[in-house]
């Protein structure tokens, strides 16, 4: 295998650039054109070729199924090649990829690289390039822009050079397999249901516009939804500016703190107005939303779009989330497809193929218990009995079973939402948005003591609702001890990475432990809490977006995500050993294509995989269920 390092310089223009459009519509487009490529096999001088024909005849010529392809941005430039080109090489590397793994808090740029790793300065002589062809430099600003190419090819080599050292095979794989859903995409898009979305959406819309006298303009403007509230006698909800936040943390609590409107779907403010007793202003509330968020009808636009160019490319970003999950990009977020959406049934196999779809049934759950060391829940799903009902059980002090199906939800809902130390006034709150408010009659059928209630949290006028919220997490906490033992587990970790000190955490074969960034896991991985320390009695930590908080169940939360993380992608690994072809992962999902006459044994196959679970992970029971079908929507 020979790697060598690879990068395109295109046209871009105003209204045409990789910053207005998607990586597949950009390269797609009429208006593309190579200007030049770098080359450079390691260690090499760079061959630098100038023009797009020239650049087709000399890399035509290469033996690709033979290389392995090195690039900053190997979605972009490894696209380039496959759809310009028809190269598809024998493995993709990505040099930005690696650094989003081991420095989870900074941006992928090559400029951020390159100052990152302590590599010189990068170029910026594109900034000169904007709307030129190749025709149009002249020899010194060609010369500038080929020493440009040259230079980000030198830096990405030595990016790659730092990188490698330590990086474990198998996520090397992964790279590659996540860049080749992107640069050799198989799975096509139906216009039909992607036009039905469209309609529907705009429709909704306009039915929401007819319900309230206030225009689109009203709806979308802040300060004149303000006055319209105001208007119907309802003070606006309000909130701490997130931008004065985000400056300054410790501004979160401080009555005196900058406030802005708190108009999003998310705020406290809006989803109590969505309940208010005048349905005018319920009207104008859901108006508002509606209208404001356009990322059903947009979504259902690019679709189309995409359906109108080609084949669907799966552009996911590999250690999207600083846990390593996977998460969406490119316009498309295909980690974000709600089941039963028209998007999911419009995207189809190639022809002659069916889709498989496969999903890791409750695997947090299941990692949760099996980390902390919570017998009872692990034997209850060992034995294929219903963990709800064992939750609801604990709670109401009688049996429950599947017949008693508000009694089970309550378990789920309590078991699900509560596995992160969620307080009970997070969990009122949950609940209440979940339409699951508790009554009296609740109280009274779990045996709330609603005097001790109102002693332990420190509230007199405790509502039924609330009463049960608190007795519920109280009654999960007790259930659950070895999953709150974790909790304070976690705490303890936090201080043995900041002394930089190794010790075990959670499960005792031995499955984590701390190390001075943060956590070394099975299969080579990693969670990083870049500049941990602690600010009085809280814990923070850097991110891209800014300072961050932390507490123990929120690393539990981490710790169980990343070693879902690591189940899946062993098995994705093990699902491409076995001959299959795996063409996207959807947070616990793998959805691979297979020829119609061999869909239901290699569907078979990869259940069979995600039924099995790693050798780190003894006595961990894992189940999946999926099936095939002729869409997306139709295999799961």
């Amino acid at each position: 295998m020979t790697p060598i390092v690879l990068d395109f310089e295109t046209y871009y223009a105003q209204d045409y650039s990789l910053s207005k459009m998607s990586t597949e519509a950009y390269v797609r487009d009429p208006r593309f054109e190579i200007i030049c490529v770098g080359i450079k096999g390691l260690g090499k001088e760079t061959q630098m070729v100038w023009g797009d024909a020239n650049v087709r005849n000399t890399l035509s010529r290469l033996p690709w199924e033979r290389i392995v392809l090195i690039c900053q941005n190997t979605a972009f430039d490894g696209f380039i090649l496959s759809e310009q080109l028809g190269i598809y090489p024998a493995m993709y590397c990505d040099t930005m990829s690696m650094f989003r793994r081991l420095y989870p808090h900074k941006r992928a740029s090559l400029k951020v690289i390159a100052e990152t790793l302590g590599l010189p300065s990068k170029g910026t002589e594109i900034v000169n390039a904007k709307g030129k062809r190749a025709a149009d430099f002249t020899p010194a600003e060609r010369q500038a822009f080929l020493d440009y190419c040259a230079l980000d090819c030198a830096l990405t080599e030595a990016a790659w050079e730092k990188l490698k050292v330590g990086y474990p095979m198998n996520e090397l794989r992964l790279i590659d397999l996540t860049i080749r859903m992107v640069c050799n995409p198989v799975l096509r898009l139906d216009p039909v249901p992607l036009t039905l979305e469209l309609q529907e959406q705009r429709r909704l819309k306009e039915e929401l516009l007819s319900r309230v006298e206030a225009d689109k303009s009203t709806l979308m403007s802040n300060g004149l939804l303000a006055e319209w509230l105001q208007g119907l006698g309802v003070e606006p909800p309000r909130k701490i500016s997130p931008t004065a936040l985000k400056k300054n943390p410790a501004l979160a609590g401080d009555p005196d703190a900058p406030t802005t409107w708190a108009f999003s779907k998310t705020d406290k403010g809006m989803k109590a107005l969505l309940n208010h007793e005048d349905p005018t202003v319920v009207a104008l509330v859901e108006a508002r939303l509606g209208v404001k968020s356009t990322i059903k009808e947009t979504r259902a636009e690019t679709f189309l779009g995409v359906s109108s160019r080609g084949t669907l490319p799966v552009p996911l970003l590999y250690y999207g989330a600083h846990t390593g999950r996977w998460s969406g990009g490119g316009g498309l977020n295909l980690q974000n497809l709600t089941r039963g959406s028209r998007l999911r049934d419009a995207i189809l196999p190639p022809e002659g193929e069916r889709l498989l779809v496969c999903d890791l049934s409750g695997i947090e759950m299941r990692v949760l218990a099996w980390f902390a060391g919570q017998g009872d829940v692990i034997d209850t799903v060992r034995k294929g009995e219903d963990v709800y009902c064992l939750m609801a059980t604990s709670l109401y002090g009688r049996p429950i079973t599947k017949k008693d199906k508000r009694e089970r939800q309550v378990g789920k809902i309590l078991q699900l939402a509560c596995g992160y130390s969620m307080s009970w006034k997070m969990f009122a709150e949950y609940t209440a948005a979940q339409n699951m408010i508790f009554t009296a009659e609740d109280c009274e059928a779990m045996g709330v003591d609603m005097a001790r209630a109102r002693t332990m949290t420190k509230k007199s006028d405790l509502t039924p609702h609330e009463a049960a919220a608190w007795y519920a997490v109280s009654q999960y906490r007790s259930a659950n001890w070895a999953i709150a033992g974790l909790w304070r587990e976690a705490e303890q970790a936090l201080h043995a990475i900041s002394a930089g000190h190794r010790i075990q955490v959670g499960h005792p074969e031995g499955v984590v432990f701390t190390s001075p960034q943060g956590f070394d896991t099975p299969d080579g991985g990693i969670i990083l809490y870049p500049g941990l320390k602690q600010d009085g009695k809280t814990w923070v930590k850097h991110s891209k977006e800014g300072t961050s908080y932390l507490h123990g169940g929120l690393v539990v939360e981490n710790i169980v995500q990343h070693l879902s993380r690591q189940i899946l992608s062993w098995q994705m690994l093990k699902a491409v050993q076995a001959g299959l072809h795996v063409v996207l992962t959807c947070h616990d999902e793998i959805v691979c294509v297979a020829p119609e006459a061999e869909a239901e044994e290699q569907y078979a196959v990869l259940e069979r995989i995600m039924k099995t679970a790693p050798s780190w992970a003894v006595g961990l029971p894992l189940d999946a269920e999926g099936g095939t079908g002729a869409n997306y929507g139709e295999a799961k």
